[in-house]
């Protein structure tokens, strides 16, 4: 009896080391695979943003060094002469060999944002787990909606990438929660393979909500791709600016066109379902001058508050002067008073004539 408890008693400790030492090595697994897939992942972008950069293409595959020019292989180098339709003509090449899906590139200075943009009509959310040569990774690609237009821009571009814990894809853009933070990076960058590389200034950053179906009298910023009904714009931008978590002091008016990026958010309860969403609107020469002008004239209203504050400062100094007061304003009360006698008294006297003239 005492053998078979014993033999039992080891038995159970034996189960317990391997079944933690199972679990220990799942999750060694998982967090190797989770960094690996990032890595993996950040060095094919790398590979992509360096031919693009270089403009170097193969029309059958990438000539990573000299042996391929050996083998016959046509290795394409742009002319640097003119950067923008270098540019252009690399998304063309792009297209035309390993990544034909390939619309654009988004950029944000001083963040980790800088990445190609995929769009793929048949398959919307084909990039949700894929890399930019489509090979499968957990950390996705950016991606833009099938329904945005980016040849003949509609009034909103909406991009969705995943929001990695270590900051990969858009996982730095719940950042923009913080308004010190929307102040040191207030630009987003984007270019597409119709036009160089454009700059997009924040309109609001926000909490949004992936909806259900059924829901009713909710705001699906996720619906909006671009509209021709100025009202169905102000809709959207009036939304926008009530959801906003500070105020940027810009407010996009009806012809401007938009980007949107969204991402995945769990910071909230509903982290199935929750968002984090900045809306970016394209600068021009137009609204490039009304802010400008919206400034200049914020700076006069300011200068003019703060003239009229010193002006009322002045006044109130001025009623706590040094100087002696002359004796009638000394005591107003009471010349009001000798006033209201000296009055009644003319009145009496008046009085009296008037009977000794009756009389």
């Amino acid at each position: 009896m005492l053998r078979f408890s014993y033999h039992r008693k080891v038995n159970i400790q034996q189960i317990l080391f391997y079944l933690n030492l199972g679990i220990f090595v799942g999750c060694a697994y998982y967090l190797g695979n989770y960094y690996f897939q990032g890595a993996k992942s950040e060095a094919r972008i790398d590979e992509l943003r360096a031919r693009m950069e270089t403009g170097s293409f193969s029309t059958f595959q990438y000539a990573e060094n000299k042996e391929t020019k050996k083998s016959g292989k046509e290795v394409v180098v742009l002319d640097s002469a003119s950067e923008s339709k270098s540019m252009l003509e690399a998304y063309a090449m792009a297209r035309e060999t390993d990544y034909p899906y390939l619309v654009g590139r988004i950029k944000i200075e001083g963040t980790p944002i800088d990445y190609f943009v995929m769009q793929t009509p048949d398959d919307p959310e084909y990039f949700l787990d894929k890399d930019v040569t489509g090979a499968y990774n957990k950390e996705g690609t950016p991606f833009a909606d099938v329904k945005c237009d980016l040849e003949k821009p509609t009034n909103n571009i909406m991009i969705y990438a995943h929001a990695m814990k270590n900051q990969h894809q858009f996982g730095s853009l719940r950042k923009y929660k913080s308004e010190e933070y929307y102040k040191e990076h207030p630009i987003i960058q984007f270019e597409t393979m119709y036009e160089p590389m454009c700059d997009y200034e924040i309109v609001a950053a926000f909490y949004g909500t992936r909806y259900l179906e059924d829901d009713e009298d909710v705001f699906r910023y996720y619906y909006f791709f671009g509209t021709e009904d100025e009202r169905e714009f102000d809709y959207f931008i009036d939304n926008v600016k009530e959801l906003q978590c500070y105020d940027t002091g810009i407010t996009p008016k009806f012809g401007d066109e938009l980007i949107t990026l969204s991402t995945c958010n769990n910071e909230k309860q509903d982290m199935e379902f929750g968002r984090f969403v900045v809306v970016a609107r394209k600068v021009t020469n137009e609204n490039r001058d009304e802010k400008k002008d919206s400034e200049e004239k914020k700076d006069e209203e300011s200068e003019e508050a703060e003239d009229k504050s010193l002006s009322y400062d002045d006044l109130i100094n001025s009623m706590h002067t040094d100087e002696p007061v002359p004796e009638e304003e000394a005591h107003p009360d009471e010349t009001v008073e000798e006033n209201a006698e000296e009055t009644a008294e003319e009145v009496q006297e008046e009085a009296e004539t008037t009977e000794e003239q009756t009389e």
